[in-house]
């Protein structure tokens, strides 16, 4: 067997973080603002194809995300998988991006 179980979405606690695990970005999605909140949960998805040379009918959408999303699909990475470190670099960094524009 390959896979144990195929969901389509799923809910991780790591590191006391709730981590979501989701197809596509959810637009509309509780605890998603750090600025407002201390415990805000991650989501990671994929799908919409974000890679610097993409230019999909979803991409221009994702500048409705929140900075604690992320595309994790590996043409947005390199075309490899990343580590949870580098998701948490990744985050923190549009978290600090974001707080610098308010």
């Amino acid at each position: 067997m390959l896979f144990e179980e195929c969901v389509s979405q799923a809910r991780l606690l790591i590191d006391n973080r709730e981590v979501w695990l989701n197809h596509f970005p959810y637009l509309c999605f509780s605890h998603q603002n750090p600025s407002k909140h201390t415990d805000f949960a991650i989501q990671l998805f994929g799908h919409v194809h974000s890679g610097p040379l993409s230019n999909g009918t979803d991409v221009p959408r994702l500048e409705y995300c929140f900075p604690s999303q992320y595309d994790v699909g590996v043409d947005n990475n390199e075309y490899k998988p990343i580590s949870w470190k580098e998701v948490k670099e990744k985050i923190n960094a549009n978290i600090e991006k974001s707080l610098q524009s308010k």
